[in-house]
């Protein structure tokens, strides 16, 4: 984690030296314009249509679900991070697994940065900054653990679906926006709790039964 937030600071600073913090707002029409696929229209002519965000969310979702449940792959990425060096010595190659996992983020973090240039109509090199701790806390409230092994992706759609829902609801409620981020870190240290005292928990079953 640290490492990951050490260089997320790297790449953003050479990011700033680069465009020197410029904004671009000449985007092509058609990019402008989006993806949409209309699938109902009522009877005063009104069009319902899913838009390219929610497209590529359900994309990337069902795509992550086949990767990591149906693929061989999944599975020794799963084994790579509850035990490194135990899938590595059942024949795992943990230093390709690792660029296959980086790649693939990476790839995700592009179809991102993609769907918020297309939804705010221009690109910043500031957008989303800050954005780490809600990324953290979908997964972590969804049950994946931060050192790796476990977590699914219905857990992180739940999870990205509450601290969503938690955030609206703050602003639906007329509170203010700087408590939005007081929230989330008090979801997270509860996730944070609740994951401790059920691996404190497993912890002492496997125990027992060891010492049965």
């Amino acid at each position: 984690m640290i490492i990951t937030i050490a260089t997320l600071n790297v790449f953003y600073g050479i990011l700033l030296t680069v465009t020197h913090g410029a904004d671009i707002f000449s985007l092509p029409d058609w990019f402008n314009e989006g993806v949409e696929f209309i699938f109902h229209t009522n009877t005063d002519g009104t069009p319902y249509a899913i838009n390219f965000q929610i497209i590529s969310l359900v994309l990337s979702f069902v795509f992550t679900w086949i990767l990591l449940n149906k693929c061989n792959i999944g599975r020794q990425i799963y084994a790579m991070g509850g035990n490194p060096d135990a899938a590595q010595r059942v024949g795992f190659n943990v230093f390709k697994l690792n660029i296959l996992v980086y790649c693939y983020m990476g790839i995700l973090a592009g179809i991102a940065s993609l769907v918020q240039a297309q939804l705010v109509q221009s690109v910043s090199p500031t957008a989303l900054v800050g954005r780490e701790l809600d990324v953290v806390a979908a997964v972590v409230i969804g049950g994946a653990s931060l050192s790796g092994g476990s977590g699914t992706v219905m857990g992180t759609i739940l999870g990205l679906a509450l601290i969503a829902i938690l955030q609206n609801g703050l602003v639906l409620m007329g509170v203010s926006s700087y408590w939005s981020l007081f929230s989330t870190g008090i979801v997270i240290i509860g996730a944070m709790v609740m994951m401790a005292k059920e691996s404190k928990k497993r912890r002492q079953i496997s125990m027992n039964g060891a010492a049965a």
